[in-house]
């Protein structure tokens, strides 16, 4: 239990450095961390539960990235691995397996993230994975070159 107090004050401290050194409403701007600590340490979470194996994890990162984007709907970070989480629900034996509507809040969220730091290639490359997924091949290689441009 200490560890983890340590762990969130650790995350706080970094999501307070990288928000005054990274925010910015420059047009062209990298994907700023949001100011408030706690909804940088959610979105953290979510990340660790999305990169977990169950399709349980899935599901709980979605509803962690929710409520991250509710508190912060502009950033682009979350959106971008919000529409992965998305595109990954509809697989074989996950949560949404086969619920392709989906797709198209993946797609949304995406073009959210690209819309918000156009600078990020996180929002290019989750637009390529949900364009694939809907099966648009070209579009989706498209956006995977711009975020390899970017990165």
């Amino acid at each position: 239990s200490d560890l983890l107090v340590v762990q969130r004050e650790l995350a706080g401290e970094i999501a307070r450095a990288l928000g005054a050194r990274m925010t910015t409403d420059a047009p062209g701007a990298v994907a700023a961390a949001p100011a408030d600590p706690g909804t940088y340490d959610l979105f953290l979470r979510a990340r660790e539960r999305y990169h977990a194996p169950m399709p349980s994890d899935k599901e709980e990162a979605i509803v962690l990235l929710r409520e991250v984007l509710a508190r912060a709907p502009r950033f682009a970070l979350a959106h971008a691995l919000l529409a992965r989480a998305y595109v990954t629900s509809v697989g074989i034996a996950m949560s949404r397996e086969g619920r392709t509507e989906w797709l198209d809040s993946a797609v949304a969220h995406a073009r959210r993230a690209v819309a918000d730091a156009p600078a990020e290639p996180a929002g290019y490359a989750a637009l390529g994975v949900a364009l694939a997924a809907r099966g648009r091949h070209a579009d989706a290689v498209a956006e995977f070159h711009r975020a390899l441009a970017l990165d």
